[in-house]
């Protein structure tokens, strides 16, 4: 079983060390996709100094798929981490003994338990969890689903697989109890993640109830339920 951890990255530099630091003990090999960051990205990336870590330039997400391709129908698992998906390193531990005995072999792609988070606070991260209904984004697929004469249509990303491209009884699995699970991490989407600018994720909605809001805000969907506080310590 080999695990292949890929990021597609664009001006990140505030969290990227630790994001990639985070799963770098978890996985076999990671695909750091640049889209030509325009600050601290990549000498941050560098910084970690891994034989596992290879950094590409990329014009579009769109051409992400190409360095994947040779892994369909391998006894692989392919794990999409963004530059704001903050994963519990102690958690992949437990977690990478479970896929080696074999325990989610049956399942096609498996989402992790977060936290979108807006704040973040002497240990404690503030934010809303999926277990209460908000839009869920953990991209972890297990590539020996793929049927072997499956052809990728022009531009499709990681998880971008049209339903013709897996077996039909392959099964997706929903984590969503965040105190509870090893496979989860924090969803940085509403924080500043930059050096160079403020994030524009950072001017939201803490209404997502109000029509206006639902109509102007398209991030809306990861907002929906109760806010939550959760203790960090594992993830910093």
């Amino acid at each position: 079983m080999k695990i292949v951890g890929i990021s597609l990255v664009k001006n990140e530099d505030l969290f990227i060390n630790k994001v990639i630091s985070n799963i770098l003990d978890f996985c076999d090999e990671i695909i750091v996709l640049d889209n030509f960051s325009k600050d601290n990205t990549i000498e941050e990336i560098e910084k970690i100094n891994s034989k596992k870590i290879k950094i590409y330039k990329v014009q579009s997400p769109h051409q992400t798929n190409v360095f994947l391709e040779k892994y369909y129908s391998t006894n692989t698992w392919v794990f999409g981490v963004d530059g704001d998906e903050l994963y519990d390193p102690i958690g992949l531990k437990t977690f990478k003994k479970e896929l080696l005995n074999k325990k989610w072999n049956d399942y096609w792609h498996i989402k992790a338990a977060q936290i979108n988070v807006f704040k973040i606070e002497s240990q404690i991260a503030s934010g809303w969890s999926n277990e209460y209904g908000c839009r869920g984004s953990g991209k972890f697929y297990n590539f020996q689903k793929i049927k072997q004469k499956y052809k990728p249509f022009k531009g499709e990303r990681l998880h971008g697989f049209n339903k013709n491209a897996i077996f039909e009884e392959s099964l997706l699995l929903k984590k969503k109890y965040f105190n509870e699970e090893n496979f989860r991490f924090l969803h940085l989407c509403f924080m500043n993640r930059s050096s160079m600018n403020k994030n524009k994720f950072m001017i939201t909605s803490r209404r997502p109830s109000r029509w206006w809001n639902r109509r102007n805000d398209k991030y809306i969907d990861y907002k929906i339920g109760q806010e939550v506080k959760v203790q960090i310590s594992n993830f910093f």
